[in-house]
């Protein structure tokens, strides 16, 4: 520091970056540095008590303390844990790169008052985080931003672009809700700029491939709502991404109008919609897990190219349709594919829950079906079938549907039993179902299987009598010829023990049932509902108890 003066109570003053810098103060003496506006003082003697001789530095009002702070050490008194490469030299970090590891939509202005229009501020938080031309590309700006509770006024679309992870405090707690129609939420591709969005279209960026593609992606922990008939959220040309633990929420109600889906367009007013650019540059490899979608026309949505995405955990209410595939697909009948949907409810949904025009190896799995296809009435009006998957090779996998056990034992031929499933699909059914069998002579209606189409039946059961000493294991099968014959064909192979009252012996037990079918419309001449009625003959004077699964039911269109 050069001196220009020496003041009378001992303060030094000059320039820090000027001669030879900062010089040794004595033992109390301050030093101020006019280029710089620091202050100084000098420590002392050794002799005097000092621990080191030197300076030291002053806090000011010009000072950042977040530069000076680099004592923060990760449970640094804890014996158990090293963080550094010996126990006495733990690694240390400053306060200000501690602060920095997480990012809050509040550090760019953006606040939660549902008054307030933030959706400029929002998107420039995101723009500058993810798509920044200094740090794009950079892993080290791949940061967590951290969306604080509230509620969000957003007057815009908000568009998402590779790398983007946005986190809330959960659903119900931070809710973005959405002003302005359009789409509200959009994935996007790296060729984005900020404030201008590269959209994987054809007319829009022709140069979007699978490398600069959408990626990547983590959203988590909010609320979505719209109310103007907008799409939710837009998962477009996006793969290897994560949506979990989210609310998006309309203002549909059962009883509203189902816009159509015109050909070549994508479904309006969805709450997940999945598009893709082409075979290439697809929506594939997604998770959706613990998503609850309500008051859509549509739940989610997609036409072809959608492949690989995973939906499970997920509740889907009050819906016009489910989820729909493939309903205006051109050219390629395979997709979408490969598509599963596990462990999801299924509730008050108008037509289908499940609905796959064209595409094929899509699961439905162990997924429960309440007041679906019902045009908003109870279970006994089967209005539509709940699962519809027209391409061979789709299934349904253990699925529960609450109209089955209504219908399957109801025979009033005012209660048409539309199928639960319908198409070119193979079906399984995880939960067992008891009917009873009564004394009867001539052939009894026991169960009740739609026939709408040809298809057939293979049953295992189980039956027990508690009046009596007897026990019955077997397959039935069950053939059904709808388009020619309209017949029924049925096959029965069993093992049984009991009493031994033989009619004769080593033949048979006296206590026997033996199974038929009857092919019935259940319908009207006008518009005909075709069953099957499995009856049963029954020999035994005390009910028996009728205990099955459906193991295997293939149908064909």
């Amino acid at each position: 520091m050069a001196v220009i003066q020496l003041s009378r109570i001992q303060i030094r003053r000059g320039q820090k970056n000027q001669g030879t810098g900062l010089p040794q103060l004595a033992s109390g003496e301050l030093g101020w540095a006019v280029d710089t506006q620091e202050l100084y003082i000098g420590n002392g003697s050794l002799s005097e008590g000092a621990p080191i001789i030197g300076n030291s530095k002053i806090l000011t009002e010009h000072d950042n303390i977040f530069s000076l702070s680099d004592a923060y050490s990760y449970r640094e008194t804890d014996v158990h844990i090293q963080t550094g490469s010996s126990a006495s030299a733990p690694t240390r970090r400053s306060l200000q790169d501690r602060l920095d590891d997480q990012v809050s939509i509040k550090h760019f202005g953006v606040i939660a008052d549902e008054n307030i229009p933030v959706g400029a501020d929002f998107q420039r938080a995101i723009d500058q985080l993810y798509i920044n031309n200094a740090t794009k590309g950079d892993p080290l700006s791949r940061v967590l931003l951290y969306v604080d509770p509230g509620i969000y006024n957003i007057d815009q679309t908000l568009y998402i672009p590779p790398f983007a992870t946005i986190i809330g405090a959960g659903p119900e707690k931070t809710i973005l809700r959405f002003t302005e129609a359009g789409t509200v939420m959009m994935t996007v591709n790296e060729l984005s700029q900020p404030g201008s969005p590269a959209l994987d279209e054809v007319a829009v960026d022709s140069a979007t491939t699978y490398n600069n593609q959408a990626r990547y992606i983590q959203l988590e922990n909010l609320s979505i709502e719209t109310e103007n008939g907008s799409n939710g959220l837009h998962v477009n040309s996006c793969v290897h991404s994560t949506f979990k633990n989210l609310k998006i929420s309309s203002n549909w109600n059962i009883g509203s109008t189902i816009p159509s889906i015109v050909q070549g367009e994508l479904p309006t007013h969805t709450g997940i919609l999945l598009d893709s650019l082409s075979p290439i540059v697809r929506t594939d490899k997604n998770i959706f897990d613990n998503i609850v979608i309500t008051n859509f026309a549509y739940g989610v949505g997609g036409n072809q190219h959608i492949t690989n995405n995973f939906f499970t955990n997920c509740h889907f209410k009050t819906l016009g349709k489910g989820i729909i595939f493939g309903a205006q697909q051109n050219g390629d009948a395979e997709t979408p594919k490969f598509n599963k949907i596990s462990s999801s409810t299924f509730q008050d949904i108008h037509d289908e829950a499940i609905l796959i025009e064209r595409g094929k190896y899509n699961q439905s799995e162990g997924n429960n079906f309440m007041l679906v296809g019902n045009h908003g009435g109870n279970e006994y009006l089967s209005e539509m079938p709940i699962i519809q998957m027209n391409e061979v090779g789709n299934e349904s996998i253990d699925d529960y549907f609450a109209r089955t056990d209504l219908l399957r034992t109801e025979f009033d031929i005012a209660s048409t039993y539309v199928a639960e499933v319908k198409g070119n699909l193979n079906q399984t059914m995880g939960h067992t179902v008891e009917a009873t069998i009564f004394t009867s002579p001539t052939p009894a209606n026991i169960i009740r299987f739609p026939a709408e189409q040809n298809q057939s039946y293979e049953i295992e059961y189980y039956m027990y009598n508690q009046s009596y000493d007897f026990q019955r294991t077997g397959k039935l099968n069950l053939l059904c010829d709808k388009t020619g014959l309209d017949k029924v064909y049925i096959s029965d192979s069993y093992d049984q023990i009991g009493d031994v009252d033989y009619d004769t012996p080593d033949t048979y037990l006296i206590y026997d049932i033996y199974f038929s079918a009857e092919f019935v419309n259940d319908g009207t001449s006008a518009e005909p509902v075709y069953s099957i009625y499995l009856k049963a003959t029954s020999s035994f004077a005390a009910p028996t108890y009728f205990r099955y699964k459906l193991i295997n039911h293939k149908i064909k269109i």
